[in-house]
């Protein structure tokens, strides 16, 4: 680990809990750079709202939006010009609920662009934030990841800066406030899955590579999804890959989507979130021609209520960081890592990990750019970003927190600047008391009983030796018996108690309050 990078003032969290952003001089970019512009524009004080956190449904990729003419897709025939901009809806279209959705996860594709430019995705209806998703140069054809807080009526909307550009647009899940049993994140320390590159092999045209993910770095069998990030190398010519969840038989059939698009000779990564087969795989596909291909696993989503994880808690896409700012110190040194603190922003310590953009302004040499936790004494032998001298830069990153903070390491021979975009956190999900009756209905003869019994979950764990209290409020006067005093939690977070029925009829609600923050939990008895 190297020096601690005191992330300035940004972010910080203001009465109520909103979040509040603080937008720094927007900057130019070093003519010794990249002709591409990051954010250009007149200088912002931006405001977002940390809304409530949601769980994750991971879908097989889907196209839902394609400008180029005759596509057959949503916003067919409209590219998006200078200063343009075009909404899409997403609630409502391939698996994507209509209701409960406060975030989605796309992949963003700009093909053709006539000028170096950039495109910034927000939530429809919203003001347009200071951030770029995906900048590209001229002609190109880049993808990135996104993950997009959704405006009211479920929609978001993509702007282009200067030329004109087709956008493509494959959705590949989002975040619900709706329950459900899985979907919880949690990181692990960056593991190389799949490493075609260093093992001097190719993945050939119109091949499927299985990748295990299942069983893998503590990733457990019936995980929903991972994170990953896909880089390629060495092409033989232009074309693409599709990661998509493995079959469980039969032969793979890709869907009509992409992830990662490249040209002849490029190293170019893309960071994809991704169901995981039956199996425990996913597969990666190579349109045409030959290429090496590594997948760095960075975490995985829950597959059952048994599991522990964190929540994602969107906000409005906000520029957290950029090393070009004064305030934020210089450029990171060559061969050397740091640590970049969020804590006097006002991010939690019980963060778990940061969704963001993270962006390169490279200096004079080629490089490329890891994050990863703070605890770790060196980088992992994965990367994030690549970049060549020079460029601009960026990848989609699920940046692993420990105490508001997180490594980045520059592997380049020369100073680097780093620049980082927040769409939103990790958290543990709040302590919560649950309250549970065996039977649920009594008859009303003042000796029947029933089983209550008082889980406590603290969001990351079950909380032991925490006493609980029992009250009772019946429907009407007499309504309720009496129960037996509960105690304290065990190692698993429970306690029990028993309930006695009273001889009158009625429903008795039955609210558990635990000592240490004073959360609460109900169950109603009805006594007949």
């Amino acid at each position: 680990m190297g020096g601690r990078r005191i992330v300035a003032r940004l972010l910080s969290i203001g009465a109520g809990g909103v979040a509040v952003l603080l937008v720094p001089g927007l900057m130019t970019l070093p003519s010794s750079a990249s002709t591409r512009s990051l954010t250009p524009g007149a200088d912002r004080t931006g405001h977002l709202t940390a809304t409530v956190a949601a769980t994750y449904v991971a879908l097989s990729p889907t196209r839902i939006t394609d400008t180029r003419a005759g596509s057959g897709y949503p916003n067919a025939g409209k590219t998006l010009g200078a200063g343009g901009s075009i909404n899409v809806q997403v609630t409502g279209a391939e698996g994507v609920p209509t209701s409960g959705v406060t975030a989605v996860v796309v992949n963003v594709t700009v093909v053709g662009p006539t000028a170096s430019s950039y495109v910034t995705l927000f939530p429809e209806g919203t003001t347009q934030p200071v951030v770029s998703n995906l900048d590209f140069t001229t002609g190109e054809t880049l993808a990135n990841l996104a993950t997009v807080p959704l405006g009211s009526q479920g929609g978001l909307t993509v702007y282009n800066y200067v030329g004109s550009v087709n956008v493509v647009i494959d959705v590949e899940g989002f975040y619900t406030t709706t329950a459900q049993t899985r979907g919880l994140y949690n990181p692990v320390n960056p593991l190389r899955v799949l490493g075609t590159l260093a093992a001097g092999s190719s993945i050939g045209a119109g091949v499927s590579t299985a990748v295990t993910v299942a069983g893998v770095d503590g990733v457990p069998a019936d995980a929903s999804a991972v994170v990953a990030n896909v880089t390629v190398a060495g092409p033989s010519g232009p074309g693409y890959l599709t990661v998509y969840p493995a079959p469980t038989s039969g032969a793979p059939t890709p869907p009509t989507a992409s992830n990662v698009n490249f040209t002849t000779g490029q190293v170019i990564p893309n960071r994809v979130i991704i169901p995981v087969g039956a199996n425990g795989q996913i597969d990666v596909y190579n349109h045409s021609g030959s290429v090496k291909v590594d997948v760095d696993l960075d975490g995985y989503y829950t597959g059952s209520s048994a599991e522990l994880g964190s929540a994602f808690t969107p906000m409005s896409p906000a520029r957290v960081t950029d090393t070009r700012v004064a305030t934020n110190g210089s450029a990171m040194g060559p061969s050397a890592s740091e640590t970049f603190s969020f804590l006097s922003e006002g991010l939690s310590s019980t963060a778990t990990a940061l969704v963001a953009n993270v962006t390169v302004v490279a200096g004079g040499a080629a490089g490329y750019a890891t994050v990863y936790p703070t605890n770790d004494s060196s980088a992992p032998a994965v990367s994030d970003v690549n970049f060549t001298s020079g460029a601009v830069v960026q990848n989609f990153a699920v940046a692993p927190l420990n105490g508001a903070a997180t490594e980045v390491f520059n592997s380049s021979a020369s100073p680097t600047n780093i620049v980082i975009d927040a769409f939103g956190f990790f958290s543990p999900p709040p302590r919560s008391v649950d309250v549970t009756a065996n039977p649920i209905s009594l008859p009303a003869d003042g000796m029947s009983t029933s089983t209550l019994t008082v889980t406590v979950n603290t969001g990351s764990g079950f909380a032991y030796d925490d006493t609980v209290t029992l009250t009772t409020t019946p429907s009407v006067t007499g309504a309720c018996g009496g129960t037996s005093l509960p105690g304290s939690t065990n190692a698993e977070g429970q306690v029990t108690s028993t309930y006695t029925a009273s001889t009158t009829a009625g429903t008795c609600t039955i609210t558990a309050t635990e000592a240490n923050e004073g959360t609460m939990g109900t169950v109603i008895i009805t006594q007949t």
